[in-house]
């Protein structure tokens, strides 16, 4: 230093103070600047944080709300899926009763069927029979049916 400034000792170490402090303060000004951006990046950043807390919180809000609508939908249909079963069941067990109602009145009908036809049968009977006591003595003894 001393040679190139070509002045006394005195000098050198007044230069080289004024220059550390030149230093120092461009040190401290860029050392200012960073820790401003720093300082700027923190604040966006814990803005981004509240917006996504703010989202979570919302997320967490509609997850809840949409849960406990999956779960009424979940009762709602198990208790259709109860109904349906009772329904099915009482439409076979009415089924089967119709079934049954069916071939007792297919019986019933068949039975008065063939009771009409004997009432039918008898009536001729009785007819025949009162036609013969009213006509002549040769219809009156003889015995047909």
């Amino acid at each position: 230093w001393e040679k190139a400034l070509g002045s006394s000792s005195l000098q050198a170490s007044s230069s080289m103070g004024s220059l550390d402090f030149v230093r120092e303060q461009a040190s401290r000004g860029m050392q200012a600047d960073k820790f401003q951006q720093a300082l700027a990046d923190n604040a966006k950043l814990s803005r981004k944080v509240r917006a996504l807390q703010d989202q979570l919180t919302i997320t967490s809000a509609k997850k809840e709300a949409f849960k406990a609508q999956a779960q009424r939908l979940e009762r709602e249909f198990r208790k259709g899926r109860e109904q349906s079963d009772a329904m099915q069941k009482d439409l076979l067990e009415a089924k089967r009763e119709a079934g049954q109602l069916n071939k007792e009145a297919q019986e019933a009908i068949s039975m008065m069927a063939e009771m009409r036809k004997a009432h039918i049968a008898e009536v001729k009977l009785l007819q025949r029979g009162l036609a013969a006591r009213s006509g002549s003595d040769q219809l009156r003894n003889r015995v047909n049916e």
